[in-house]
């Protein structure tokens, strides 16, 4: 067990002078990371408006607002670059889903502006990665 675990154990005394040993609760490590996708729309994806049935959705699994902004999701050969504007954050469990064709960005999705060309590939592999600001991978996603 390591040492900063080790030192968080809690030690209860009970009325009949039992020691009882707990561990503390685990808690996932909050992020913001990809929760579902849809890369292969209904009929010709290349052309709208099935283009904007192709997504990647994010969420933000923190308790606090989480800033995007100048983050980027690209496909696996970076063909295709998406960069979240300087502004855009997440409130606490929010998600954004990124469609791959045009429309009008809100808070909870956004649009690459692509009137042509599918961004995720159908078949064979395919992997959508999220990197933060600085370059730094933050999520990958295989479907």
């Amino acid at each position: 067990m390591p040492f900063a675990a080790a030192l968080s154990l809690a030690v209860v005394l009970t009325t009949g002078g039992a020691v009882a040993i707990s561990a503390p609760v685990a808690s996932a490590a909050c992020g913001i990371r990809f929760v579902a996708s849809n890369w292969d729309a209904p009929g010709n994806d290349n052309y709208m408006p099935q283009l904007n049935q192709e997504w990647v959705r994010i969420k933000n699994t923190c308790a606090v607002r989480k800033s995007i902004g100048s983050w980027k999701i690209h496909d696996y050969g970076k063909i295709h670059v998406y960069k979240f504007a300087s502004t855009v954050s997440l409130a606490a469990g929010a998600t954004i889903t990124l469609r791959s064709g045009l429309g009008t960005n809100t808070a909870t999705t956004r649009y690459w502006q692509r009137s042509y060309g599918a961004v995720w590939n159908n078949t064979g592999t395919e992997k959508a990665t999220l990197r933060n600001a600085s370059g730094s991978i933050v999520h990958t996603w295989v479907q």
